[in-house]
């Protein structure tokens, strides 16, 4: 038997965007990854100062996390 039945279409909302987000902002995690360890490595390799690879990291964690509080709310619904 099953206990997940939602009370409201509101409610049934907030439990789909709850049970995929979690999915999502760890992809976006991960596809930001990938710019942090390459990006760092060339930062370093170009300034030869860890300064700049904490500039070039910095500015990834806002952009993400800038993406990940926003959520993909401005792209439109699949649904």
């Amino acid at each position: 038997m099953r206990f997940d039945r939602c009370a409201g279409k509101h409610q049934c909302a907030i439990k789909e965007e709850l049970g995929m987000s979690w999915a999502w902002r760890f992809g976006m995690i991960i596809l930001t990854g990938v710019p942090a360890i390459v990006g760092g490595g060339l930062f370093y390799s170009i300034f030869d100062s860890w300064n700049a690879v904490i500039a070039w990291e910095v500015i990834l964690i806002v952009l993400m996390g800038t993406v990940i509080i926003r959520g993909g709310k401005s792209a439109a619904s699949s649904h």
